[in-house]
């Protein structure tokens, strides 16, 4: 190729270069004329756009972001109601649930206890669906349910850790408890004579709620004072007095005595009262008052007094089979009698203290002619109510109990069907501060006669929230009621 020929083609290259580039360049020109001519462009347009249309384009923004707000906020609740639709919620609880013992191979409860934390109702009742009335020794056994639903979690059967022990329960009036852990129940127990005539030891029967009973004997012959059991260590500890002094409040010392915290103050004033109890029985101090009963007590008959026809003579005591725990849980009392009169009509306190085994025949303590100041309107209104039964009505121990916040007493009245004759029992919760009544339930009920514990309550209150469990012996049933009322 000679020189001409490379300076053409060099030539050709040139020019088909600035050909592309000039069209590059009218396109880019193009782009930018058609730019020009659009007004929502972020250019600089070749003419403002006319008035109405700018209010149009500030309109058409307005409603564009008010429908995404909309947008954003429906979605925000609807998200909201499916988190909602989803997340599980736990069933409300029953006004009233009824434990049926049947259902569960058992019959006859004698105690009823709830855990600490409110979660569990602990019952002691026989074995067999047989009923109170079976003949022969009965075989204990201790049934946990799940209050909300009534469902059976567990069965502790304490027979074979009493047998081994050659070990028995007393199947009445035995208070059923908890330790403050929640891990354990524990009953009284005795250890059988080995000879005719010779005398029982106390004992105790302690029962984890997942592992095997056991029973603790202390080297202690038969007596009828308080037994303070070292759960620990597995031994008697020590023995109170007996009676135990009379007290507003006691207190736990740190080696396992219990002694007087708050003094009895004298009955002067009908109007005075000493103060409801609250707290329970598990600290380091307990109070005078438990769930318990008034039993009535009448003096003998030799100087009559004129009411003793009609039966509204007798002596109100108040009495009470407490458990009582340290509050390390470490000492244990597990039948501690708490007891003492109202005031009464006069000459009639005297003329029991030299009877005192009209007392004893109820499983009191020795009459005694010190009355107790009442701690609250309510306990004086169910005195009151009591001196006015008549009859048959009026030789019945009647069951209470307060509240663990001490608001509210719960009973049982003669007026109300305590006698079983009506089939039917009214259970009275009272406001301990006016002496109001607050609530009535109804329930189905046989009667106690002598199944009826008296000073073992028939009522329990939880320790955690307003829920209340009657105990039925001759029905074999415990009803527990959660709609209660919260006094004003």
């Amino acid at each position: 190729m000679d020189e001409t020929d490379a300076v053409s083609s060099s030539s050709k290259r040139l020019t088909a270069e600035q050909e592309h580039q000039r069209r590059l360049q009218a396109l880019s020109q193009l782009a930018q004329s058609q730019a020009m001519e659009k007004p929502h462009d972020a250019g600089a347009p070749e003419l403002p756009p006319s008035p109405p249309r700018a209010h149009a384009q500030r309109r058409w923004a307005v409603v564009a972001a008010l429908v995404l707000v909309l947008v954003l906020v429906s979605g925000g609740i609807g998200y909201s109601l499916s988190r909602r639709t989803v997340t599980p919620t736990s069933a409300p609880v029953p006004p009233v649930v009824s434990l049926s013992l049947a259902s569960a191979g058992a019959s006859c409860p004698v105690a009823v206890a709830w855990s600490p934390d409110g979660a569990k109702v602990a019952v002691l009742a026989r074995q067999g669906a047989s009923g109170c009335d079976a003949p022969g020794a009965p075989a204990p056994v201790v049934l946990v349910y799940a209050p909300g639903r009534g469902r059976l979690i567990t069965r502790l059967d304490p027979t074979p850790a009493l047998a081994r022990a050659h070990a028995a329960l007393n199947f009445l009036g035995t208070p059923l408890s908890w330790s403050p852990d929640g891990t354990l129940l524990a009953l009284p127990a005795l250890i059988l004579a080995d000879a005719p005539g010779a005398p029982t030891r106390p004992a105790l029967l302690l029962m984890p709620f997942a592992g095997a009973a056991r029973v603790l004997q202390g080297q202690i012959p038969g007596t009828v004072a308080p037994v303070v059991w070292d759960v620990r260590a597995g031994t008697a500890a020590n023995v109170l007095s007996a009676p135990l002094a009379l007290a507003l409040r006691y207190r736990w010392t740190g080696d396992g005595h219990v002694i007087p915290d708050q003094p009895l103050p004298s009955v002067t004033d009908g109007a005075a009262f000493s103060g409801s109890p609250a707290g329970g029985s598990a600290g380091a101090t307990f109070s005078l008052w438990q769930a318990g009963g008034i039993v009535p007590v009448f003096p003998p008959s030799a100087m009559p007094l004129p009411s003793d026809a009609l039966g509204v003579s007798a002596v109100d005591f108040y009495g009470a089979q407490a458990a009582i725990w340290s509050p390390d849980g470490r000492y244990m009392i597990p039948a501690l009698a708490l007891a003492g009169p109202f005031p009464a009509a006069p000459g009639a306190l005297e003329r029991l203290t030299l009877a005192p085994d009209r007392c004893a025949n109820h499983g009191l303590p020795p009459c005694t002619s010190t009355p107790l100041p009442y701690p609250d309107r309510a306990l004086a209104e169910v005195v009151a109510k009591l001196a006015v039964a008549t009859g048959t009505a009026r030789d019945v121990a009647v069951p209470i109990a307060w509240s663990a916040d001490g608001r509210l007493l719960a009973t049982g009245l003669p007026q109300d069907g305590l006698d079983g004759r009506s089939g039917r029992l009214g259970i009275t919760l009272l406001n301990t501060a006016t002496g109001e009544i607050i609530q009535r339930f109804t329930v189905d009920f046989s009667g106690g006669g002598d199944l009826l514990p008296q000073l073992s309550s028939v009522l329990a209150w939880s320790p955690t929230a307003l829920r209340l469990a009657f105990m039925d012996a001759r029905f074999g049933r415990i009803t527990i009621w959660s709609s209660i009322a919260t006094p004003r």
